[in-house]
């Protein structure tokens, strides 16, 4: 949310009531809100607003949102990623996305954070970086090779586009799947059960009805 960002947070801003709608749709959805400026500003990252599944606290921390600061061209993208994956409300068992916009690449180290210490901390929660080039957000290949480590994507955006951009970034990463699991926890007291496969890879689009095979065997604990 530096100087330079004001078109592209006033898209945001603009879009984010119906975006918030739309993904809603998508099942047990909560959203959180942050920004990222530079090391020199008051703030280099902030949590506009906390994980939740209410849509109007987070139109409110959206429209928080002001562009000012960021002394050079680098930012605090690094340390704001970073910042972001450590964040305590992410759920062990949600599919975990993280969408990131900017256009300006970011300093390497930046408070302490580096490009492989951001990237790590992502990888380590599963989540996956959609990012999207207002300018030059690329100029060093740091959103490629983030998005790509994480299983994200790299998406290109005008600054009044950028709404448009986040839509089509959510709608790619639940799009498409590579993985799909039994969840053996709900098996009840006194049974001991076994997956085969415990689960099943491949590259998977939602949009089309398939069958996954798994054989599941169920054995006692102890007698009877």
């Amino acid at each position: 949310t530096t100087g330079s960002m004001g078109s592209a947070l006033s898209s945001v801003k603009a879009s984010a009531s119906s975006l918030l709608t739309s993904t809603a749709l998508l099942g047990d959805v909560r959203w959180a809100v942050g920004e990222y400026k530079d090391t020199t500003d008051t703030y280099p990252y902030k949590v506009n607003t906390a994980f939740t599944n209410v849509q109007t606290a987070v139109q409110t921390g959206i429209n928080s949102w002001g562009a000012s600061g960021g002394r050079d061209t680098p930012e605090a993208n690094l340390f704001g990623l970073e910042s972001a994956a450590n964040d305590s409300g992410w759920r062990a068992s949600a599919g975990k996305v993280l969408v990131w916009f900017g256009d300006a690449t970011g300093h390497d180290p930046s408070a302490g954070s580096t490009e492989v210490s951001a990237t790590a901390a992502l990888v380590a929660k599963g989540i996956k970086v959609q990012a999207i080039n207002n300018g030059n957000l690329n100029s060093s290949g740091q959103a490629t090779r983030i998005a790509a480590a994480t299983g994200g994507g790299l998406f290109a955006s005008s600054g009044a586009g950028v709404g448009d951009a986040i839509a089509a970034a959510i709608t790619s990463a639940v799009t498409n799947y590579s993985t799909v699991c039994l969840d053996l926890s709900g098996v009840p007291g006194g049974l001991f059960a076994v997956s085969s496969p415990l689960c099943i890879s491949g590259t998977f689009d939602r949009s089309v009805d398939r069958e996954f095979d798994f054989e599941l065997k169920l054995t006692g604990n102890t007698p009877g």
